[in-house]
């Protein structure tokens, strides 16, 4: 029976890809795969790897979002690295242009079916299937998905048995190519790693409370793994918070457990021009700069986290009020409350642990995040030429994520610090905004890093 495999950008052409799917499914003697079809407890990068081995025909669907630029803050799209394996393994493909975009290189020569005069309607695509493998057309193709999907197909034993072959040769291979030094001349796959199943994080976690802490030390520095998924950035509750919008991450990433403290910093070459104003190697270093916060996180490999990188590590796909929760608990964090007019070392305050497990994202000391709150020359109008506030909905393109050292780039602060007695300010989608220059005895930070699959 002839199996067909659909790739697809879920933020562009969901609907067409569930449409087909049905519809595929829906001819006797074929049977179509999509990632609706993911079994739970599973590496979903290995299971998608099965399905291209086990495919006969990959329909791919084009949309802006399979083309989309790889930055820092953005992922290649999954749909080019499922060309590249398919091709790998001399699959045929079927490209389909559903929104207009650039045919991708690997396919360009190759026909297209246009479909988009009609992009939500898979009828051209199940005929062209058909036709490939001498099928019966329905006499009637459903334009719309129906309320559930089938079931998946249960794995067989013997397909088991060749998927664990196909990893091990994998491994041999990419081992080989290790050692005669030409593993840059392999096209880039980041589907998964050379092993039978991927580390915990790239299953899109939808619950606070399916997912469980994964550290890893670096550099003796504590990393929280930060798993895929979405959430609800912002809130309806400050001006500069709104719209409430939802922001995926593809990839997962990794944050410091604590702000960075004045015994790591120290020990780690971290240079700053102002003295800590509560001296302790415990405490969180402050009175940095932005840029001197940058350098240090990049002195360590790391970087400092976008803004929604840092909420989503506080608030998870359970969009919380607080790191901790929807309630307010005064015992959770160091505020003007509780602080005594300082900081308290790190960590001192485990009521207020976060999904993944962070501590003191709410309070001790406001935390630098790369993202650019607005440009403006320090009156904090944001009218004059030249001068702009970066409203919400998030976008990494807009270039409030671009680099510079010009004073004018008002970089973002979270967190809230001891200094802060209005718990309004402790809220997780709370934003604050300073010159990059500033000096102040409550802003700290901590650092994150890109997924590294050799380092985990």
């Amino acid at each position: 029976m002839p199996h067909i495999f659909i790739s697809y950008a879920k933020r562009d052409t969901r609907q067409l890809a569930e449409n087909l799917y049905h519809a595929l499914n829906a001819v006797p003697g074929l049977s179509a795969w999509m990632d609706r079809s993911l079994e739970a407890d599973a590496s979903w990068a290995q299971q998608i790897m099965d399905e291209i081995d086990r495919c006969d025909y990959m329909v791919v669907l084009l949309s802006p979002d399979v083309n989309r630029p790889t930055t820092a803050m953005q992922a290649r799209s999954f749909v080019l690295n499922e060309i590249d394996y398919a091709q790998q393994d001399r699959k045929a493909i079927l490209p389909v242009m559903v929104i207009q975009t650039r045919q991708p290189v690997q396919i360009a020569g190759i026909q297209f079916i246009d479909l988009t005069p009609t992009p939500a309607d898979p009828t051209l695509i199940v005929e062209r299937v058909c036709q490939r493998f001498n099928l019966a057309l329905p006499a009637h193709v459903p334009a719309t998905v129906p309320q559930k999907l089938p079931a998946p197909r249960t794995r067989t034993r013997r397909r088991l048995w060749l998927a664990t072959g196909l990893i091990t040769l994998m491994v041999i291979g990419i081992v080989g190519l290790l050692l005669s030094g030409v593993l840059n001349a392999v096209s880039t796959l980041t589907l998964t790693p050379p092993v039978a199943s991927l580390p915990p994080g790239f299953t899109a976690i939808t619950r606070n409370a399916d997912w469980s802490p994964v550290t890893q030390d670096f550099d003796g520095v504590t990393m929280l793994l930060v798993p895929t998924g979405c959430f609800d950035m912002g809130s309806a509750d400050g001006t500069d918070e709104q719209p409430i919008h939802q922001h995926c991450f593809e990839q997962p990433y990794w944050i410091d457990r604590t702000e960075v403290t004045q015994g790591n910093f120290q020990r780690l070459g971290g240079q700053k021009a102002l003295q800590n104003g509560f001296e302790d190697e415990g405490r969180p270093v402050e009175g940095i700069t932005w840029f001197e916060a940058r350098d240090f996180c990049a002195l360590r490999g790391m970087r400092l986290p976008t803004e929604p990188e840092w909420e989503y590590a506080a608030r998870g796909p359970d969009n919380f009020t607080y790191p901790w929760g929807n309630d307010w608990n005064t015992e959770a964090a160091v505020w003007g409350a509780n602080a005594e007019g300082q900081t308290a070392p790190v960590g001192s305050r485990p009521a207020g642990i976060s999904w993944v497990g962070a501590l003191d994202m709410s309070g001790n000391v406001w935390e630098w995040v790369s993202t650019i709150y607005g440009i403006d020359d320090g009156d904090y109008t944001f009218s004059e030429d030249g001068e702009r506030r970066y409203d919400y909905p998030y976008d990494s393109a807009d270039g409030r994520e671009q680099e510079g050292d010009a004073q004018t780039l008002i970089r973002v602060l979270r967190g809230s610090s001891w200094n802060n007695a209005d718990a309004d300010a402790l809220r997780a989608p709370y934003r604050g905004g300073n010159p990059p220059n500033s000096q102040v005895f409550d802003f700290g930070f901590r650092c994150a890093r890109d997924y590294d699959q050799l380092t985990f």
